[in-house]
């Protein structure tokens, strides 16, 4: 604690003499904030006219809050948790506004934040954690978007776009080099291929080739981490009303896996001896492939807009680790307790059509469209507990969801519209696998069953442009979560061939975006109620098993408030500050969490802050001088339903900073960036076994990056 209040103390002071520099500075200069585009209502608009509560980040800001896989978005989106869990570092649990989910490296898992990346929907979030190049913009949306974008995206919505190329020629190159001799070399390319058609090319390196954890088991670092990734696109520019985009990916990441730390859950004890720890004799691994087509087609017809987007996706997955992190038979003899290995397969195809067009002299806009989803998936969970071996458990699942959806805005006046949206999902699911009928037993229990289910996601929403930079909006809307199966259940058939429903959320939002002092200061304010029923919660069953439930209702309320500050010509602030509550409005007496007591909802921390600055300092025909640092608060929060002390991941902040030098002509640009500058240290999960035994995960430790980079 004493720690805690040191760092706030700076981190406060820090603030206070940046709002009195502010305030005295003479030279506040003409400069406003960035304008951002979004198409979060699925046509592109301004940020501050789109009434929905909005997180988007540019390139150049990406940059600078070092955002460089999809988890570093954790602590710089409101309400938002996020972090590798219990599979391999390609893997993401994902909460918002008190919904998530904390199984992510099985097929069976589905988000409750959808996933976009250049409007396609990625179902596995255990290929989540990909590594950002040449990315546009990233839009995380709060809040139910259950009309427009439908499947799983029941408290929001992250999507990613990337750049396309627009006929204009451009490249860049960087090249780096970090701590744990981490090397990375990344590159782009965009070009006119004759009069018609552009394409483009983007490529990086990434190898961390020293580890940052310890194994005192067999006196090895781990947490090495090899990663590729690709991406072409071609895009045809020939016809203002004709556009099309092909687009290619392929990713591969080789690591060693996870690295647990054996803790006492009864006294918290840590049983390795360090706090980057672990002591098992197994060799962990992992990797994770991927590859991927989209086709994006538009037309103009006249007052209306057409358009197809088709894909396709493959992702191939393995975790193998020691999931009890080893145990300490005697002075310095280790055995593994949980050899874990799971490798899958899935395909995905989807296709979307929209239809988009204005009315009555654009004071109707409008949206109708439909969606296909079809995945197949293929996991094998293989697991010798206490020595003895398990029957692997087989999972095969497809999954097939239809939808139709439209909505329309409608201006009343010049400054009052309304919105008023709807969507039919309907999911059918099948599960056909295999599990040892009893602990040890080498009996197969065979699984095959199927189920549909169906949900309405209706939205009405009002906004008040009360004048030319303030606008108010106020909505209702739903949003859901696919039923689905326990997919983690170790020698449990009656829990394997048990689904769980639909979790759903009528949710009640309240929002201002504002601009002020000549667009120099940004405020933007959400308040809201989710009222969600039916929530699916995962407790452990121990053993390295898991069960999903529907536990009840819950209502989560929380406050939202984002800002940028521009006070003078050279320095930007910038923060949010979230606040959040929940309560339980009914229980199931039968769930796991009624029997262990539950108090509170799991991945809710109560407050989310963000305080950073960016400063340039002109350096005549020596370019510029850029220093940036942002610091990061997380409240504390259980990783279970359960509330179990092990389960309990501290209060959290994390300060991030990095000095960056530009020629005059801004196409050189060399940087030092600095991670987790004050080495803090905290779980971000834990589990338990089979008490007293159980385990933590450490997060990484202080890390550098040294970057050169070329842009033309």
């Amino acid at each position: 604690m004493e720690n805690l209040r040191q760092r706030l103390t700076v981190a406060g002071t820090v603030g206070g003499l940046l709002l009195a520099t502010a305030a005295v500075a003479q030279d506040t200069g003409s400069r406003t904030i960035e304008e951002i585009t979004v198409t979060a209502e699925r046509r592109a608009a301004s940020l501050q006219s789109t009434p929905v509560a909005v997180s988007a980040f540019s390139a150049d800001s990406l940059e600078k809050l070092q955002v460089n896989q999809t988890i570093d978005l954790a602590f710089n989106v409101p309400s938002l948790v996020m972090y590798t869990g219990v599979a391999n570092p390609s893997m993401v649990n994902l909460y918002l506004r008190g919904a998530g989910e904390q199984i992510g490296g099985l097929v069976t898992s589905e988000s409750a934040v959808g996933i976009y990346i250049d409007d396609v929907y990625y179902a596995r979030l255990g290929a989540a954690n990909i590594d950002l190049v040449d990315v546009e913009r990233i839009e995380v949306l709060r809040g139910p978007q259950g009309t427009l974008y439908g499947r799983n995206s029941m408290t929001g919505a992250l999507k990613i776009i990337t750049r396309t190329p627009d006929g204009e020629p451009w490249a860049n190159l960087s090249v780096g080099y970090g701590r744990f001799n981490e090397t990375l070399v990344n590159g782009s390319v965009g070009f006119p291929v004759g009069e018609n058609w552009a394409a483009s090319f983007t490529g990086q390196y990434r190898n961390r080739a020293d580890g940052w954890f310890y194994d005192r088991a067999t006196d090895e670092r781990r947490g090495e981490r090899e990663v590729m990734t690709a991406r072409a696109k071609l895009a045809w520019i020939g016809s203002e009303n004709f556009s099309a985009v092909l687009t290619g990916t392929w990713s591969d990441d080789d690591n060693d896996g996870l690295t647990p730390v054996a803790t006492n859950s009864n006294t918290l004890a840590n049983l390795t001896g360090g706090f980057r720890t672990t002591q098992s004799p197994k060799q962990p691994d992992g990797f994770n492939k991927q590859k991927g087509m989209v086709l994006d087609l538009g037309w103009s017809l006249g007052d209306l807009e057409l358009r197809s987007i088709s894909a396709y996706h493959d992702v191939s997955d393995l975790f193998s680790f020691d999931l009890s992190g080893g145990v300490e038979v005697a002075p310095g003899e280790f055995v593994t307790l949980i050899d874990r290995r799971s490798l899958y397969d899935t395909e995905q195809f989807s296709q979307e059509l929209q239809l988009l067009g204005d009315a009555f002299d654009t004071r109707l806009r409008w949206i109708v469209g439909a969606y296909y989803f079809d995945e197949d998936a293929l996991q094998t969970i293989t697991d010798v507990i206490f020595f003895v071996p398990i029957l692997p458990q087989v999972i095969d699942q497809s999954t097939r969801s239809y939808a139709l959806f439209s909505q329309g805005s409608w201006d009343f006046t010049e400054r009052l519209s309304g919105t008023l949206g709807l969507r039919y999902t309907r999911d059918r699911k099948s599960l056909r696998g295999q599990i040892d009928t009893f602990f040890g037993s080498g009996i197969p229990f065979e699984v095959d069953r199927s189920d549909t289910w169906s949900v309405w996601t209706p939205k009405i929403g009002l906004d008040f442009q009360m004048r030319d930079d303030l606008l108010l909006f106020s909505s209702i809307s739903r949003g859901f979560r696919a039923g689905g199966y326990n997919g983690l259940t170790v020698a449990q058939p009656t829990v394997f061939n048990t689904p769980f429903d639909p979790e759903s959320v009528w949710a009640y939002e309240f929002g201002a975006k504002s601009e002020w002092l000549d667009g120099r200061l940004r405020l933007n304010l959400a308040v809201f109620l989710n009222r969600i029923r039916d929530v699916q919660q995962s407790s452990t069953l121990g053993g390295g098993a898991t069960l999903i439930q529907n536990v009840g209702d819950v209502d989560v309320w929380g406050t939202e408030l984002e800002w940028t500050f521009l006070p003078t010509e050279r320095l930007e602030l910038f923060g949010h500050l979230t606040f959040q509550g929940e309560n339980y409005r009914n229980l199931d007496p039968e769930s796991i969490a009624a029997q262990r007591g539950v108090g509170r909802l799991s991945h809710l921390p109560e407050t989310d802050a963000k305080i950073g600055l960016n400063y340039e300092w002109p350096l005549g025909a020596a370019g510029f001088l850029t220093y940036g640092a942002d610091w990061g608060y997380k409240g504390s929060y259980y990783s279970d339903a359960a509330n179990q002390p092990i389960n309990l991941t501290d209060s959290t902040q994390l300060v991030n900073t990095f000095l960056a030098w530009s020629d005059s002509s801004r196409q050189w640009r060399a940087s030092l960036a600095l991670r987790n500058a004050f080495d803090e240290k905290y779980y971000r999960i834990g589990l338990v076994l089979a008490v007293p035994n159980g385990i933590r995960f450490a997060n990484e430790p202080r890390t550098w990056m040294a970057t050169l980079k070329y842009t033309f």
